[in-house]
């Protein structure tokens, strides 16, 4: 019988995998500021189109998107400083994952309560492990 159980799934921090994240983190920050510059071009656009009246609550609701835009850079660069500032062989939570597990008349059951995690190193699974939880 299978039994579905969640796992969280962590990466070791190694040297490609710091290269893969401040890549990534870059091209984010790179995507941001091209929706800031669309966005302050749609603003002025729609400015020479409407009527002064509307003028505030426009700029009001472009303004709002730009700074929401503006703090995730600014989410983004902490993640970068944060990420530069880890040791190597440092793991990294990235997701919850369903797994299937087996489940055999004789088999040693596993609570729930136990967290599972799976390891992966340089894109290959390097550890299994299921640890206590310490919580209560």
């Amino acid at each position: 019988m299978k039994c579905i159980r969640k796992a969280s799934v962590k990466h070791v921090l190694t040297s490609t995998k710091r290269a893969e994240l401040s890549r990534s983190f870059e091209e984010e920050k790179v995507q941001l500021d091209r929706e800031i510059k669309q966005l302050e071009f749609q603003y002025h656009h729609a400015q020479k189109k409407t009527s002064s009246q509307m003028g505030p609550s426009l700029k009001e609701k472009f303004d709002h998107e730009i700074n929401r835009r503006q703090e995730k850079q600014q989410s983004i660069q902490f993640k970068l400083d944060q990420l530069n500032h880890l040791a190597e062989g440092s793991e990294l939570f990235f997701e919850m994952a369903d797994v299937l597990i087996d489940v055999e008349i004789g088999a040693k059951w596993v609570s729930a309560e136990n967290e599972l995690t799976i390891v992966i190193k340089d894109g290959v699974v390097h550890e299994i492990r299921e640890s206590e939880n310490r919580d209560t």
